[in-house]
């Protein structure tokens, strides 16, 4: 299962660094969105990002390109929060959680890396409408990057009902500060939630309905952080759990 979720990993980054417009989230800021709504309209991509995780990746035998374009870019959320949902959710799970610790030294690395790229707790949490997703590190996580050769990208990813389907929620950190995105079965390109950045937590709250839940499901995190410093790739990535998959509710893995 450790290449179901390296797979999806590059999912992640291919949802990142093509196709739509990342949202805009800024410098340790709360997402509250245009109009009220909680969702932001990016303003550029972070070109070459792409090629360059995928080198990350392999180097780091998490290489795999089978699932590069599998998924949309996310929808924007429905104006109805129950629209889309499946009768058979299970209002009990809505205040469920999920949490794992992982060692702060157990990243796959190459070269001089930060300490804040490497995950120490990942946890998902039930808030009632909507499920927050939490990455504690093992340093504050910056504001920006130094250079437009150092980047650092944060996700989950969460399976769907049905068999193939999944969701990917993360976010780039950029010299220009943070972009958050997700990717799913609809076809917009907004993040659908709020993202947030204090000192060394990362948190992605979304609506439950945005995954037709609250439900069972399993998931991962991941961090990848990367740098091209004196012709050298440094690298960092980080998976929580380090193999498998964990399960929503009850951690695992």
């Amino acid at each position: 299962m450790r290449r179901w979720a390296a797979l999806i990993l590059v999912v992640l980054l291919t949802t990142a660094c093509s196709g739509g417009e990342p949202t805009d989230v800024g410098s340790r800021s709360r997402l509250g969105g245009e109009n009220g709504n909680g969702v932001a309209k990016g303003k550029g991509q972070p070109k070459g990002a792409l090629k360059k995780a995928k080198k990350v990746a392999k180097k780091a035998g998490l290489g795999g390109s089978a699932a590069i374009g599998s998924q949309k870019a996310a929808g924007e959320e429905p104006d109805d929060p129950t629209a889309g949902v499946s009768d058979e959710i299970d209002p009990s799970l809505a205040d469920a959680s999920a949490s794992l610790d992982d060692p702060p030294d157990d990243a796959t690395k190459q070269g001089v890396t930060p300490a804040y790229a490497e995950i120490v707790h990942a946890s998902i949490t039930g808030l009632g409408e909507d499920f927050r997703m939490t990455l504690r590190f093992n340093a504050d996580a910056p504001e920006t990057m130094p250079n437009d050769k150092t980047h650092w990208i944060v996700a989950f990813g969460l399976t769907g009902r049905n068999e193939g389907e999944g969701y990917s929620f993360g976010a780039q950190c950029t010299p220009e500060g943070w972009e958050a995105y997700a990717g799913g079965k609809e076809g917009s390109n907004r993040f659908p939630g709020q993202f947030e950045v204090d000192g060394n937590e990362i948190h992605m709250t979304v609506s439950w309905a945005y995954i037709e839940g609250p439900r069972e499901f399993k998931w991962y995190s991941a961090s990848n952080w990367f740098s091209q410093i004196a012709n050298t790739t440094h690298y960092s990535v980080d998976l929580v759990p380090n193999k498998d998959l964990a399960k929503f509710p009850n951690g695992g893995g």
